[in-house]
């Protein structure tokens, strides 16, 4: 009889450790910044844009191809709103980030365009990137950049908040 009991609270840790299993792939929820975070894109013939998250700040940094020295760069820097974080991660959670995987190649093309991204939040890391190949909300390689990555990179801009023209 004692064996039940002990098969019962053997079953109980086991239901819960699968449950912390699956939130560590689960929707990151934030409201504010996240404690890490790089993301980069750029490649032949593209512009360079790179965003970095600094404490409560939101670094960016662009350069145009083919630009004649010296090559020209456009920063910026803006503190997002408790608002804008939550649109973002919205963002982020449509993309399925959670699902993105490390790496995403297309072997077929040398040249071309591709990114790069680490974010540390709520208690995950993601590390990933792609060269010609793009993860879509289910983490699935997709050699055409599927519309919710570019949503996600939008939702960076945003970001941003209102820039000039030239920018």
């Amino acid at each position: 009889m004692q064996s039940i009991p002990r098969l019962a609270a053997v079953f109980m840790m086991v239901a819960a450790g699968l449950t912390s299993c699956g939130n560590a792939t689960g929707p990151i929820r934030l409201a504010s910044a996240p404690e890490e975070f790089t993301f980069h894109t750029g490649g032949f013939g593209a512009e360079s844009r790179s965003y970095e998250v600094r404490g409560d700040t939101v670094v960016f940094r662009r350069s145009l191809p083919f630009a004649p020295p010296p090559v020209r760069v456009d920063s910026l820097r803006r503190v997002p709103s408790s608002s804008e974080w939550r649109t973002f991660w919205a963002a982020a959670e449509a993309a399925g980030v959670h699902y993105w995987r490390s790496e995403y190649r297309n072997p077929d093309i040398v040249d071309g365009g591709g990114f790069t991204m680490h974010l540390r939040a709520d208690g995950r890391t993601i590390n990933t990137s792609g060269s010609n190949a793009y993860p879509n909300r289910r983490g699935l390689q997709k050699f055409d950049m599927p519309p919710e990555f570019s949503e996600f990179v939008a939702a960076l801009d945003a970001l941003l908040g209102p820039r000039p023209l030239s920018l």
